[in-house]
């Protein structure tokens, strides 16, 4: 289960990862997710490590690789929604081990640095944020659903950072840590959880997640649904991409309201390269696209957009019956040729909530951003109200309209998955429960507020204030914020 947190101040939480050869990113939390687009903030999860099981909140993240909490020793760890108290004691939990190098427990697992026989690592985010420490490994537990009343705990062991630093956005975050889903390609490496339930309890490869404006759902290690199903759309991942889960867009296309897909016309103005690469990213908030594909995209939709502001940013008073008249747009992949991800108006236009005297309807903005370079980042915003499950063994995202506010494991298309086991309430741990649903805070006040998005990069040399996931000579970069200005 997920939630929502909202910060009432304009600060990012940590993005990718940096790599010689790419710029990492992140997402939030397991089985119920809460939230809402309109408010910066993360989706995260609550899960439970070691004997007896501590809480930690995590940020689950599609695109970084690292599971990492805060560790009781940390002196430069930020105060964090366990607490000081609340933090990884390896002394506390008697599963938990530390892990020496250079002996390796898992295949998968590298020290860096390995210094005294103990494992290392250490991860540099786009905007700046560090985090280090060390590798250790204690069990998480795991609630799997079966059949159709049933239900088991299991416990995993697993793999994860002890922070001993942290700096930046990271230490000042509220969520603990952070919970990476992307197959890591930095010096550091340490398996995943979802690998950890491949390999221990023979799971299926694969997660899912599926978000709505304020709830949502996460699992791992379910069966995916065949891609014959009705109304799911099986898109491969792209061969030979940096990214994990990026697809092959060729087209973005429109209809008006009530058309189809086989109706509708292409949106001109730019070539198929300026799409390329694309991602799917839930850590992302909005979608993000080339100059040239952002402008066209921008200007079909100021076309049927009733009493637009003045202004740099597309944005109305509309009512929901103006809302749903907005065009429907396409995406097109190399594969299949013949079905097409809608994306509705109540996918790329978000509320963004203002007090304006006089003003009816509801105050919405086109939440589709320049990143500066080619490349297409499809991010929570166009993910909203389908389940999205990410079939890592057959590499593709399968996409399946679906009711994600009232979204249960057993409502999944994704048969006998796992999600976090709540936690038993102790003096050590939060008084919240980790398979509740949880709602957001809101946003109070006149302004809009900053959207978090990917963190800046000063390899990538952008200064554009909109940028976000651009691609060149396969470095994702990423900008600090998407700053709302009048």
């Amino acid at each position: 289960m997920l939630r929502y947190t909202g910060f009432t101040q304009p600060i990012p939480v940590p993005g990718r990862e940096m790599t010689r050869d790419a710029s990492g990113r992140r997402l939030s939390s397991g089985g119920v997710l809460g939230g809402a687009l309109h408010t910066l903030g993360y989706f995260s999860t609550e899960v439970c490590l070691g004997s007896p099981p501590r809480k930690f909140d995590l940020i689950v993240d599609t695109g970084s690789s690292i599971t990492a909490v805060p560790c009781s020793s940390c002196r430069s760890c930020g105060e964090h929604m366990c607490g000081s108290s609340g933090r990884f004691d390896l002394d506390a939990s008697r599963t938990a081990e530390a892990v020496r190098c250079p002996r390796r427990p898992v295949p998968s697992l590298k020290c860096e640095p390995c210094r005294s026989n103990e494992c290392g690592y250490s991860v540099r985010y786009t905007e700046g944020s560090i985090i280090r420490g060390r590798v250790v490994t204690d069990v998480a537990h795991f609630q799997r659903t079966q059949g159709e009343t049933g239900s088991s705990n299991e416990s995993v062991r697993v793999y994860f950072g002890c922070q001993t630093m942290e700096s930046g956005m990271f230490q000042r975050q509220r969520a603990d840590g952070i919970l990476g889903l992307q197959s890591s390609r930095v010096h550091a490496k340490v398996p995943s959880m979802l690998s950890m339930l491949v390999s221990r309890k023979q799971a299926p490869n694969a997660f899912s997640l599926c978000l709505a404006d304020r709830t949502g759902l996460f699992l791992l290690g379910g069966t995916p649904p065949q891609s014959s199903q009705g109304g799911a759309l099986t898109v491969p991942f792209e061969r030979g991409a940096r990214a994990l889960f990026s697809l092959n867009v060729v087209q973005i296309s429109w209809s008006a309201h009530n058309g189809s897909s086989k109706s509708s016309t292409p949106v001109g103005g730019f070539s198929a390269a300026a799409l390329h690469p694309t991602i799917v990213d839930s850590g992302t908030t909005f979608m993000y696209a080339s100059t040239p594909v952002q402008h066209a995209l921008l200007a079909t939709i100021r076309k049927f957009l009733p009493r637009p502001e003045a202004g740099g940013r597309l944005c109305a008073y509309i009512s929901p019956h103006e809302l749903n008249a907005l065009p429907w747009l396409y995406m097109r992949f190399n594969e299949p040729k013949r079905q097409a991800l809608e994306v509705r108006p109540s996918q790329y236009m978000v509320e963004f909530p203002k007090k304006t005297a006089g003003k009816v309807g509801k105050h919405y903005c086109a939440a589709i951003f320049d990143n500066g370079r080619d490349g297409t980042v499809i991010g929570a915003s166009i993910m909203r109200h389908r389940e999205a499950i990410f079939d890592l063994q057959s590499a593709a995202i399968t996409f399946v309209d679906s009711d994600c506010e009232a979204a249960t494991p057993r409502s999944s298309r994704m048969v006998g998955a796992y999600s976090f086991a709540s936690c038993p309430s102790s003096r050590s741990a939060r008084n919240t429960t980790a398979n509740r649903r949880l709602t957001h805070p809101r946003q109070t006040g006149g302004s809009p507020p900053v959207a978090f998005q990917r963190k800046a990069s000063k390899v990538a040399g952008l200064t554009t204030r909109a940028s976000l996931a651009a691609a060149n000579s396969g470095r994702w970069a990423s900008h600090l914020a998407q700053q709302w200005v009048g």
